[in-house]
């Protein structure tokens, strides 16, 4: 598979944090750990951020609640070895600017992403559309840190009231277009209430990750981010590969 992207070791490399300062407006970076701080809201409210993997596809293990992965010691050794394959061709563009965005450190924002829902993206959105919706707000207030406290929780939603709704919070943190937003979440809603028990749901999120990386690609592509040229034929490559792979795989198994 063709490498037309840099490959990060982590979300908070330093030369990943060098991306963020052009993909973010009113963003900070300083002092010798270099910590990142943006400016939000019409009260231009101050707030630490980090890095983090967008989609993160984790293998092997079952979960408790709404992000469970399948256990692949319930699978057949052939289903193993396809997953894994599978894997390590997202792999690479996990670990690239396209799976790369910024969250709150303030309010433990990041820490609810992986205590809901095993850190899946559309599991996150759809409990950011319950809260935005005030449907359930609490699932999101009372889980930002281990105690609780009600420090935590006012620095959450004060970061959370930034934005209008979840539409606004999805356009920002991943920097989509709109349209590209309303899009994504309504794909993410379809799927983010749901465990993955099954191939078929492990083959669905996959695809998800694909969406949402070609999403990403363009809007940087328009914002001059990204440069490509004809790296971009390369990148497009690549998603029509890994679409076609997972849809062979997803036959072999129905």
């Amino acid at each position: 598979m063709s490498r037309p992207l840099t490959e990060f070791k982590s979300d908070r490399d330093n030369d990943v944090k060098d991306l963020y300062e052009k993909i973010y407006p009113n963003i900070s970076i300083s002092g010798i750990r270099r910590i990142m701080t943006i400016v939000l809201g019409d009260s231009k409210k101050t707030f630490v951020v980090n890095g983090d993997q967008c989609i993160n596809l984790k293998l092997g293990n079952a979960y408790d609640g709404i992000g469970s992965i399948i256990n692949l010691n319930k699978l057949s050794e052939d289903s193993v070895k396809k997953i894994e394959e599978l894997n390590l061709l997202i792999d690479y563009y996990s670990h690239t600017i396209l799976n790369y965005s910024i969250l709150p450190v303030t309010g433990g924002l990041n820490n609810i992403k992986w205590r809901l829902g095993s850190d899946r993206i559309d599991t996150f959105i759809f409990v950011l559309d319950q809260y935005y919706k005030n449907i359930n707000r609490a699932i999101i207030l009372n889980s930002g840190s281990s105690n609780g406290d009600v420090g935590t929780r006012k620095k959450l939603e004060s970061f959370l009231s930034s934005f209008g709704s979840v539409e606004e919070f999805v356009s920002f943190i991943y920097r989509l277009d709109p349209d590209d937003s309303k899009k994504f979440i309504k794909d993410s809603l379809g799927s983010g209430s749901e465990p993955i028990l099954d191939i078929k749901g492990l083959c669905q999120y996959m695809e998800l990750a694909v969406d949402f990386w070609e999403l990403r690609l363009e809007s940087m592509q328009k914002s001059g981010v990204l440069r490509l040229k004809s790296g971009k034929e390369k990148v497009e490559k690549d998603f029509e590969l890994l679409r076609d792979s997972i849809k062979k795989f997803t036959i072999s198994k129905n």
